[in-house]
């Protein structure tokens, strides 16, 4: 309608989980033409045990399974805004980036974030379903990552991106 011929969803990190499930469910995806993913976060590149916790989408029967034990058998649930990380500090990585590039903190924030229980669960749950090809995308993606990035792992990036394709 405003003149424009392709709509290209650009999406960087999480966003790029975002937007591969937008196409497969999102009310407008037969608008979009095409993507661009700028260092998807298709994996978590964390140590084993940090993966450990991370990878359980839920964390509530991992938990369930061993608090009963210390706790004489009570049930226990943990709720999804359980922080995993409390954030707030300066981030090492965006202060890095920030020294290099000069980016607007309106832009990217220089802080770490909290992450939560939730959140590590979704983006777990949206993770597994593109390596289980229950995400698919049906229109051409442009794949970006470097190998110098110290958060993702650029082989994981990779070898996942092959899921998305039918």
């Amino acid at each position: 309608h405003n003149g424009y011929r392709k709509i290209v969803m650009y999406a960087h990190s999480t966003g790029a989980l975002v937007a591969a499930l937008y196409e497969n469910r999102g009310q407008y995806s037969k608008s979009i033409d095409g993507y661009i993913f700028n260092s998807p976060f298709w994996e978590w590149n964390q140590p084993w045990y940090e993966n450990l916790v991370l990878k359980n989408s839920t964390i509530r029967s991992l938990v369930a399974k061993v608090l009963p034990q210390i706790r004489g058998g009570v049930e226990v649930e943990v709720a999804n805004d359980v922080a995993l990380s409390q954030g707030g500090g300066e981030s090492d990585f965006s202060l890095s980036m920030h020294k290099h590039y000069k980016f607007s903190d309106l832009l990217k924030s220089r802080q770490d974030l909290t992450v939560t229980a939730g959140w590590a669960s979704a983006v777990t749950n949206v993770q597994r379903m593109i390596q289980s090809k229950d995400v698919v995308l049906k229109k051409p993606a442009l794949l970006l990552y470097t190998d110098a990035d110290t958060v993702l792992c650029s082989e994981d990036i990779d070898r996942i991106s092959d899921y998305l394709t039918p």
